[in-house]
């Protein structure tokens, strides 16, 4: 049986995939001067979560894999959401 992705999912909501375990793997090689604070990280998630853009873990403006773009301090949002 076929797996249904979620729409509006983070890979977070995900309970396995290469794609989680790759974008993972990256926010923690990421080092403490890199990467978001963790509340600061979940914050931002927060607010993908409810954006009209989010589409399978992924930004409709970029394309990018949300989290990734979270977990990087100096990442902003294309939309100014955060």
């Amino acid at each position: 049986m076929e797996q249904r992705v979620c729409k509006k999912c983070l890979l977070s909501d995900r309970n396995s995939g290469k794609e989680k375990e790759i974008v993972y793997n990256y926010i923690h090689g990421l080092s403490n001067k890199e990467r978001t604070p963790e509340a600061e990280f979940q914050k931002r998630l927060s607010i993908c979560r409810e954006c009209k853009w989010l589409e399978e873990a992924t930004c409709g403006a970029c394309g990018c894999f949300v989290e990734v773009r979270a977990a990087v301090k100096k990442k902003k949002c294309p939309y100014k959401n955060w």
